[in-house]
């Protein structure tokens, strides 16, 4: 779950995994993400050893950032979890914070509000504000307790098979 810290790692990966590396530039507009939270995840997805920096950029042509080999298999996963995102329109959603730490810990069974706040360490209120989004985006919802739709089951099992 680590991978999901950042806002943009899984987009970030996916997108170097499609394009086969990329330069800092050519993610900024595609992503449309601001400078300093890419130069953020771009450093974390580097310390964690995912990406570096291409030994031969200085070419025109030569993506500046590239997957390293350990890099290449999450990479893969991420794309096809940022697909399954976009097909359903919840992107926006999903990026944020605790959704997918929520929505696995659901599909696992923890199922009670004080569980799940136990379990993720989250506070009270991002905890209730990232179920209220979840439930908006008709992913998961509450008989009595917290249960996830066919869709949220279906990113839950995608991002568990992103599990490093």
């Amino acid at each position: 779950m680590e991978l999901f810290d950042k806002r943009w790692s899984v987009r970030i990966l996916a997108f170097l995994h499609e394009n086969r590396g990329a330069r800092f530039v050519v993610m900024k507009h595609a992503l449309d993400v601001n400078a300093d939270s890419l130069t953020r995840t771009l450093q974390h997805l580097m310390a964690d050893g995912w990406i570096q920096r291409n030994p031969g950029f200085g070419h025109p042509l030569r993506p500046e950032y590239i997957l390293t080999r350990q890099g290449q298999g999450i990479a893969a996963g991420c794309s096809r979890f940022a697909a399954s995102v976009e097909s359903l329109g919840v992107a926006e959603t999903i990026y944020h914070k605790w959704s997918v730490p929520v929505l696995v810990n659901i599909g696992a069974g923890v199922v009670r509000f004080g569980s799940l706040r136990n379990t993720l360490g989250v506070t009270p209120r991002a905890l209730t504000q990232g179920l209220e989004r979840l439930s908006e985006a008709n992913l998961v919802w509450q008989p009595q307790y917290y249960a996830l739709t066919n869709a949220g089951r279906e990113i839950a099992t995608r991002a568990q098979a992103l599990a490093v």
